[in-house]
C-alpha cells in the first residue's frame, strides 16, 4: 500500500518515519495540479469516473444520544464516512449533513427546518446514521418526511438500528434497515432501488 501525501517543496522530510507498516510513503507536490494522461497512465483506470446518479441520495448524521455535552462531544462520524466514501468510491454522488456536529457547534435549531434547506423533493433516498441516534429525532425526521415526501425511501444505520431493527421498524417511518457494517449494503441497496 503506498501512501501519497501533498507536500509543500521547501518542507524537511528526512524525520518521517514508517511508524505504521505502510510499505512506501511517496511524497508528491503539487498533486492538486497533475493531470493523468488517459492514453499513457498505468494508473489512469485505477481512479472510478463519477457518474451522473440515477438516484438522488441525502445521508442525514443524527445527534449521538450517549455523547457529552458541549464540544467534549464532537467525534467524527466514522459510519457516515466510511459508507459515504464507499458510494463515492462506486462513483455515486451524494449530499450529507451531520446534525450531531451541528447541534453542538450551533445554537438550538429546529432539525426539520435544517434539513429543508436541501431540495427534499429532488431526492430519492434519505439514509440516517448515528452512533446511538436519538431515537427521538429519527421518529421526528422520518414521519416528517414521509407527510411530506411520500416518494423517499428512507434507511437507516447503525449500532441502535442494528442492535433494535423491530423497534425501529415498528415505531419510525423508515422503511429499511441497514444492519451491521453498511459499506457493502448501501451499494446493494442503491443499485437494487435503480
Amino acid at each position: 500500500m503506498a501512501v501519497y501525501i501533498n507536500v509543500n517543496k521547501d518542507v524537511d522530510l528526512s524525520n518521517i518515519q514508517n511508524s505504521q507498516g505502510v510499505e512506501t510513503l511517496d511524497f508528491v507536490s503539487e498533486i492538486d495540479t497533475v493531470r493523468l494522461d488517459p492514453v499513457n497512465d498505468p494508473d489512469y483506470n485505477l481512479i472510478s469516473p463519477l457518474r451522473k446518479p440515477s438516484l438522488r441520495l441525502l445521508f442525514i448524521g443524527l445527534p449521538n444520544a450517549g455523547s457529552r455535552p458541549g464540544k467534549a462531544g464532537l467525534f467524527l462520524p466514522l459510519g457516515l464516512a466510511y459508507v459515504t466514501g464507499a458510494l463515492k468510491e462506486g462513483g455515486y454522488v451524494y449530499d450529507c449533513v451531520d446534525l450531531h456536529t451541528e447541534e453542538i457547534m450551533r445554537s438550538p435549531f429546529d432539525f426539520w427546518e435544517r434539513i429543508q434547506e436541501f431540495d427534499l423533493a429532488s431526492y430519492d433516498v434519505v439514509a440516517f446514521g448515528g452512533v446511538f441516534l436519538k431515537f427521538e429525532d429519527l421518529q421526528y425526521l422520518s414521519s416528517r418526511i414521509r407527510e411530506n415526501y411520500r416518494h423517499i425511501f428512507q434507511t437507516v444505520g447503525g449500532n441502535m438500528a442494528t442492535m433494535t431493527p423491530d423497534v425501529v421498524l415498528e415505531r419510525t417511518q423508515v422503511d429499511c434497515i441497514c444492519l451491521y457494517e453498511g459499506e457493502e449494503t448501501i451499494i446493494d441497496l442503491i443499485q437494487t432501488l435503480e
